[in-house]
């Protein structure tokens, strides 16, 4: 049986972060300035949350005029999020967000975000894996599940 391909070769490098401190509305402005929708939630170094582009449209709507400047990100951010590490196998992660109906996972090394894994992400590892399969090479499906 071929070994899982774990998530470090799927997930995105190098994730943009925002300090639990920081306001919502600069949240969404790095969001929109690097064309994310998600972002880890850090407290020094160490992953504490993920903060999702929805979170910060219903506290939009909830606080209205008096979301600049005053809502911060630990006010409206996932504390409970689930992170994994860069050998976490792609299933297990997969697993868990469709259990949980997760659309991201923070990936961690020693609590600091190294990568980021989305649902956009899951589709491109699945494209490639029907891509594969398609042309007759079965080593991403063999890998992914033996």
């Amino acid at each position: 049986m071929s070994e899982i391909p774990p998530i470090s070769d799927f997930m995105a490098p190098h994730p943009y972060t925002i300090d639990l401190l920081e306001t919502a509305s600069t949240a969404e402005k790095v969001m929109n300035m690097h064309h994310v929708r998600h972002l880890p939630v850090v407290d020094g170094s160490a992953v504490v949350g993920i903060l999702s582009d929805r979170d910060i449209g219903l506290a939009r709507r909830l606080y209205k005029e008096h979301f600049d400047g005053t809502v911060l990100v630990k006010d409206i951010c996932l504390f409970e999020s689930f992170t994994a590490t860069e050998s976490t196998p792609i299933t297990e992660v997969a697993k868990v967000m469709s259990d949980r109906r997760l659309e991201a996972v923070v990936v961690v090394r020693a609590h600091t975000p190294v990568g980021i894994f989305t649902t956009i992400d899951a589709c491109r590892a699945l494209a490639t894996c029907w891509k594969d399969f398609a042309k007759g090479h079965r080593g991403f499906l063999s890998r992914l599940f033996g």
